[in-house]
């Protein structure tokens, strides 16, 4: 019997990807403890998972802040004894807490191919070929730590469609016609389709008859920009307060759900629902497309500039943002369209 220790911090779409293996793994080997270091907002995401699988909750912009906050974290996760450890974020702070719990410990850490990232976001002759998906890289450092698991013990770990539908009728009444959730932000400028541009396929889809539309987002602003759409489209849906577990209810319950390269693209596919995600900066051979999602489900522009970022938050260098502002509302909403039609 081992006591493993997970590090991903952040972010929630990264901490969403790895959700499947870590409850695959859990299950797969009971006898075994296992323990997510990861912040307080994700624990929603491991509320159903196995007894054996617990979330150590990390403050970063609190008693884990900075490199001292990580001796914090090593003092507290003296009394789990942990045996082995498994790095899947490899930055700063983790390589710390790697070096501090790996004096008599083994660390098995990510590797997150950089130098292949470079060449696919390059300028000039990009190296055009994809990239090892996140989860699969994820699965990598789980089995050198010796906790391997198949594609189909992944797949087990996802709810029934439609699992939760009596909890969700409770929230927001009988289910009639088709249900469409729209994720409509991103972190960063280079993943976010022009919110100007949203909310005209907002709005169309809000009043198309047998159309129920769910917008989805967190924060201030977030919620400032959806409030200010339902003013305009009565009609409209915001499920806001609850945790991350509410929305992956409801997700579950949607006929499908649009988003951006986002955490919420990677909730979609926790929650077992059809995912059809929006991509500019970024792109799918990064390896961060959403998991057991068909590639028809991605709107994207084959631009001679794209990728020019793996995480979107470069500015653009051609100051246009082309692969987001040439995408038209009427295509996107076409796309939605064609993937909901029954």
């Amino acid at each position: 019997m081992a006591n493993v220790l997970i590090t991903r911090f952040s972010a929630l779409g990264d901490v969403a990807i790895a959700v499947p293996l870590l409850k695959a793994v859990a299950t797969a080997y009971p006898e075994d403890h296992f323990f997510i270091a990861t912040q307080a907002l994700m624990a929603g995401l491991f509320k159903e998972a196995p007894d054996n699988l617990k979330v150590v909750p990390v403050d970063l912009c609190g008693t884990h802040k900075g490199l001292p906050g990580m001796f914090n974290l090593f003092r507290a996760l003296q009394p789990l004894h942990i045996d082995k450890v498994c790095d899947l974020h490899a930055v700063h702070r983790t390589y710390l807490l790697g070096f501090l719990l790996g004096w008599r410990r083994p660390v098995f850490r990510v590797n997150k191919e950089r130098k292949a990232r470079r060449r696919l976001t390059r300028r000039q002759n990009k190296a055009l070929k994809p990239l090892t998906p996140a989860l699969e890289r994820y699965r990598k450092v789980l089995a050198h730590a010796g906790f391997v698991v198949d594609e189909a013990a992944l797949l087990r770990t996802l709810p029934a469609k439609n699992w939760y539908m009596a909890a969700v009728q409770e929230r927001f009444g009988a289910k009639e016609g088709l249900w469409l959730g729209v994720a409509p932000f991103a972190r960063h400028e280079g993943k976010c389709y022009p919110l100007e541009k949203m909310a005209f396929v907002v709005a169309d889809l809000a009043q198309r008859p047998g159309y129920r539309v769910f917008l989805f987002g967190r924060g201030s602003e977030e919620e400032a920009t959806m409030k200010a759409w339902k003013e305009q489209y009565p009609s409209l849906e915001l499920p806001v307060g609850g945790d991350l577990h509410d929305d992956l209810q409801l997700m579950n319950c949607l006929d499908a759900l649009v988003t951006m390269d986002s955490a919420n693209m990677h909730l979609g596919s926790l929650a077992n629902t059809k995912v059809l995600s929006i991509w500019g900066a970024t792109h799918p051979l990064a390896g961060f497309a959403a998991w057991n999602q068909p590639t028809s489900n991605q709107l994207q522009l084959e631009l001679f500039c794209r990728p020019c970022s793996i995480y979107g938050k470069k500015p653009c260098y051609r100051k246009d943002l082309a692969c987001l502002n040439l995408l038209t509302p009427e295509r996107v909403i076409d796309f939605v369209l064609e993937k909901t039609k029954r």
